[in-house]
């Protein structure tokens, strides 16, 4: 996928969500276990990955909504709030100022597929594995690593896809509402947030796909 860069020490990619097998593989490939310890919210340098931090389901939901299940047990498309039974991507969120290598660590170590930039606690945008493999480059982790690269991966994050339409969808939004944004705007995920525009996860087309799937089926 082709990017480049919008103004002076911006960098803007195409298709911003999209997900990519070959880029985890790559991650994993390159990348010691040494540097950054990413948590929720936050990071230690130095450390090593505590692994994935273990969320309550009300912590990132707070109450589930009453949601009408039709006898496959599975929610109706239209139903109000429905959406949240389709988060299968939990939220994990860095600051806009956090440096790009962080989000890399945090996808390397934690497993996170798309990560949430927040500025003054609400979502600005998201990068994805395919953006942090572009800016990697073909050299990442190795002697060949250009100035380049290495310039690339200290940038803030928030000069990461500066240009991007961030696309969002309420907590109260149906499965239906969700279906129309992932279709209309062509996206790999699509962020779930909260009324103070918190993010609180991800829909991912394939989990939208399996959902109709399984209703077609029953």
């Amino acid at each position: 996928m082709a990017g480049g860069g919008s103004d002076e020490g911006e960098l803007t990619f195409l298709d911003p969500y999209q997900e990519d097998e070959t880029s985890r593989v790559v991650m994993d490939a390159v990348l010691d276990d040494d540097g950054v310890n990413t948590t929720r919210g936050g990071r230690s340098p130095g450390g090593k990955s505590g692994g994935k931090a273990s969320i309550a389901m009300g912590e990132v939901f707070g109450p589930l909504p009453q949601i009408q299940y039709a006898k496959d047990s599975l929610p109706t498309p239209g139903d109000k709030g429905s959406v949240k039974s389709l988060i299968t991507e939990f939220p994990f969120t860095l600051r806009d100022d956090e440096r790009v290598i962080v989000a890399i660590m945090a996808m390397r170590q934690d497993g996170y597929r798309y990560i949430g930039i927040d500025k003054g606690g609400k979502l600005m945008r998201v990068v994805s594995y395919s953006d942090l493999r572009q800016i990697m480059g073909p050299f990442f982790g190795t002697k060949a690593m250009t100035q380049r690269d290495k310039a690339l991966c200290s940038l803030p994050l928030g000069k990461i896809n500066a240009t991007q339409k961030t696309v969002t969808i309420s907590l109260e939004g149906s499965i239906a509402e969700a279906a129309d944004l992932i279709m209309e705007h062509r996206l790999h995920a699509l962020p779930v947030v909260s009324h103070h525009g918190v993010l609180r996860g991800f829909v991912t087309l394939h989990g939208l796909l399996d959902y109709y799937r399984r209703k077609k089926q029953m």
